[in-house]
């Protein structure tokens, strides 16, 4: 797909979120009102893109496929950032303090 068909498809993908925003509550529909004033470039989609695919795997390769990098290493921000990688980290950390504590007793 070149750049102008996914400009064209990106800015529909826009106008349906917007859409059914403005459908829901008062949240939602300040939501969709305060969307509609930004500016969206594809280059942001590419992100939500890769945050959704991050949120689905941990390996940086099939990132990076799916989102068409030349090195996985791009891919590694996102996996860096993301809430599961916290979460992984998190868990490895209060395991690891709670086999010190129970080394040291």
């Amino acid at each position: 797909m070149g750049i102008r068909g996914l400009s064209y498809n990106f800015s529909k993908v826009k106008q349906i979120l917007i859409s059914q925003l403005s459908e829901g509550d008062s949240k939602q529909k300040m939501l969709a009102y305060t969307l509609a004033q930004f500016s969206w470039s594809t280059h942001m989609g590419r992100g939500f893109f890769s945050n959704l695919i991050t949120n689905n795997t941990q390996n940086p390769y099939l990132i990076s496929v799916a989102r068409g990098d030349s090195d996985f290493s791009s891919a590694l921000p996102y996996i860096a950032e993301s809430e599961q990688s916290m979460e992984d980290i998190s868990t490895l950390l209060e395991q690891m303090y709670k086999n010190l504590q129970k080394d040291n007793i």
